[in-house]
This record gives C-alpha cells, sequence and structure tokens, in this order.
C-alpha cells in the first residue's frame, strides 16, 4: 500500500483521495455532503505516512465466530469505523493485496474518489450479486441509494445501513420497548429514514436467514435467534414515533 501513503485523507470522515497531501484540497466533498458535517475547527487533512507514526492496526478476532476479524485504528481514525475480514473486504487496497474484486452498487459510483487502475471494482445493478457460495450483497437503500449488506452463514455485516443503539448491546438490562436498531439517511446529523425506505430495507432482507447483525463500529454486534425479529420491530417502532400509524410497514410479519 506504499503507493498511497501520501494521498489526502479527511480527518473528519476518512475518505481518501487521489490527490497528493501536499495538494490537500481546500475542503472534503464528502463532508459537505448533507449526509455527513464539517466540524467547527474546520476541514483538515493527514495521509498514512502521518497515520503510520501515531496509529497502528488491531485484530480482533469474532468471540463467537473465529472465522470472522473486526480490523479498527487505534487511537481512533476519523468516525473510528471497522473493517471485518471474512472471505471477502470491499476496498480496493485490501483487493489489491489479495488479488479480489470490490463489488459497489452501481448508483454509488458518484461517491468514489480513487481511481480504479486496475479494474478491480464490480458494480451490480439487481438487488442481490452472489460474490460466492453463500455470500451475496443485498442493497437495501435508505442511507444511500446502493447502501448495502453482506450476507454470510446466518449474518448480516451492515456496515452504516443499519446502526446499532445502545439499549440494543445490553439487551438484558432493557424491556421491549427499547430500541435495539435504527435507521438513518444521515446518522451523524440525526436525520432518521422514514416508513417508505424502512420497509424497502425490509422487503429485501426478509428472505435471508439470519442471527447476528455485525455494524460499523468493533462490540456493536447483536446476537440471538430473535434478532430478524428485533429488526422488524425497530422499524415499525421508528415508524410508529414517526406518527405513520396506516403505513404497510406496520402491516409486516415476521413469516411474510
Amino acid at each position: 500500500m506504499a503507493a498511497s501513503d501520501h494521498l489526502s485523507i479527511c480527518v473528519t470522515c476518512g475518505t481518501q483521495y487521489d490527490i497528493p497531501y501536499d495538494n490537500r484540497p481546500s475542503t472534503c466533498r464528502m463532508c459537505l455532503e448533507p449526509r455527513q458535517f464539517v466540524p467547527p475547527s474546520g476541514h483538515s487533512w493527514t495521509s498514512l505516512e502521518q497515520l503510520k507514526a501515531t496509529h497502528k492496526n488491531e485484530f480482533k478476532q469474532d468471540e463467537n465466530d473465529g472465522r470472522i476479524w473486526s480490523i479498527f485504528s487505534t487511537p481512533q481514525v476519523a468516525i473510528g469505523q471497522r473493517a471485518i475480514f471474512i472471505q471477502t473486504y470491499t476496498h480496493l487496497e485490501w483487493a489489491r493485496e489479495f488479488q479480489c474484486p470490490v463489488y459497489l452498487a452501481y448508483e454509488d459510483q458518484e461517491w468514489l474518489n480513487r481511481d480504479d487502475q486496475e479494474n478491480r471494482r464490480v458494480f451490480f445493478k439487481d438487488e442481490t450479486q452472489n460474490i460466492l457460495p453463500d455470500v451475496n450483497m443485498v442493497k437495501v437503500g435508505g442511507h444511500f441509494p446502493g447502501s448495502s449488506v453482506l450476507h454470510w452463514n446466518k449474518n448480516i455485516f451492515t456496515g452504516d445501513s443499519i446502526g446499532i443503539s445502545q439499549s440494543g448491546l445490553s439487551r438484558s438490562h432493557h424491556s421491549k420497548d427499547h430500541q435495539v436498531f435504527f435507521f438513518h439517511y444521515a446518522f451523524p446529523n440525526f436525520v432518521p429514514l422514514g416508513p417508505t425506505a424502512m420497509h424497502t430495507m425490509w422487503k429485501r432482507l426478509r428472505v435471508w436467514e439470519f442471527t447476528a447483525v455485525y455494524s460499523l463500529f468493533f462490540t456493536t454486534t447483536v446476537r440471538g435467534d430473535n434478532v430478524k425479529r428485533l429488526m422488524l420491530d425497530s422499524m415499525q417502532r421508528q415508524a410508529r414515533h414517526q406518527e405513520n400509524f396506516g403505513h404497510p410497514l406496520l402491516q409486516e410479519q415476521l413469516s411474510a
């Protein structure tokens, strides 16, 4: 990855650009987008070369499934997101290291900020994309038109498509009325999705069996035989709190 050591990385969101750090831009187009934000201190930049001097990557094996590894930087970089390594990993630099393709939703091409000089990206237009046997991308939309999750071995890996609440991480201390998952158009700006977008997500997820949901951050994972039920409950609760009492989402059943 040495070739990208000197490229500009936004300190706030973590996006890397095909622009050398010495010629870093004045603004980050991702942070200027309504789903993100610019901090009061303004735009600031770093590079992999600088981060290597002060940070390290940690590799944590999943306590329930040794085939799953979380990879994240300490101290925290940008929003603190993790990568999850299983059989595939959708990042251009890692694709080069492992000689594998990068699967991305066709709708989200406009948000790419690196040139794919080795033609590793594969853009899929359908609602699902099979990658390997029993490994499938599922396009759920919501946060972005092409926001997708990965389904494998009764696990859902959501990235930033679906959030996990604090009460969802310690359900033994909370009642059935506490929210486990949340669904946002803009996570840092707290703009929730409406019932129609959530209904689309549910219709695309309900055909898949899953008992664990791995979210964007290390330790934000929900497991249990009732996880699918909890997801539908969370969608319906969010819709009711938006006073959408007649929406078809509220008529959905787990067995649908």
